[in-house]
């Protein structure tokens, strides 16, 4: 600012009380303990430094609360979550919002989720209309950049809905981890962990029933028993072509 970079302070920092008044209320800053100690006890006339009462806050320790900027690991309350506004100043805030961010994390595992098995159903749907994502009519790989129909448009206007969706949460998550708070940081990984927990099995491809069984798994010519079958990934076929680029 004005009032540290310039060598005469005196004439480009008039009021150096505003000045620091306005950093400290604005976010916790080292060297702004002092300021927060006067600031405490609420001194008669002194609410142009200190705030008005009914925009200051307090946390449960009775000390002001305002938005904490440190940038190692640390424990507290008074850590700003993506929001100036959003700072949980009490015991009972922090565990809401701890909750909060959980449940964000287990949330876009469950959008993740829900995309791979959309996707899947797409393609489970174009192999039992005969068309295989990626091949042309020969059987060999396409090299196909954009959309050829309105049913190709269609589901890349869903997967832009889907990740518009995990992007926002996903970089969100890490906005918070990166207020290096213990315990916001940890709340980001066990809301990430669940969520692979309760849908990190729909990253496992459905599976089909190979070329020549019938549906219980026995082959056309009553060979394997049901429920031995050979099953292949969905889309998976044992053919390739001579002329696919490596």
């Amino acid at each position: 600012s004005k009032c540290t970079s310039d060598p005469t302070p005196a004439t480009t920092c008039p009021s150096p009380l505003d000045t620091v008044s306005e950093i400290c209320l604005d976010h916790y800053m080292d060297g702004c303990d002092r300021w927060y100690e006067m600031c405490k006890t609420r001194p008669e006339g002194m609410d142009p430094f200190c705030g008005a009462p009914a925009k200051v806050r307090t946390n449960d320790n009775d000390e002001l609360c305002v938005g904490v900027m440190q940038m190692y690991f640390h424990g507290g309350y008074s850590d700003i979550v993506l929001f100036k506004s959003w700072i949980p100043c009490t015991s009972a805030e922090y565990a809401g919002t701890f909750l909060v961010i959980v449940f964000g994390g287990v949330f876009v595992g469950m959008v993740k989720g829900f995309r791979a098995r959309t996707e899947q159903r797409w393609a489970r749907e174009s192999a039992a209309n005969g068309v295989y994502l990626g091949l042309n009519d020969a059987g060999c790989e396409a090299w196909q950049l954009l959309p050829v129909n309105k049913n190709q448009m269609r589901q890349n206007a869903i997967r832009f809905c889907f990740v518009f969706i995990t992007t926002l949460i996903d970089y969100a998550l890490m906005l918070i981890s990166m207020t290096f708070n213990v315990g916001l940081f940890f709340a980001v990984v066990l809301g990430l962990a669940m969520g692979s927990l309760f849908f990190g099995h729909t990253a496992t491809p459905l599976l089909s029933v190979k070329d020549g069984e019938g549906p219980q798994g026995r082959s056309s010519d009553g060979g394997a028993p049901p429920g031995q079958g050979v099953t292949m990934p969905m889309g998976s076929s044992t053919s390739c072509c001579s002329d696919m680029p490596l």
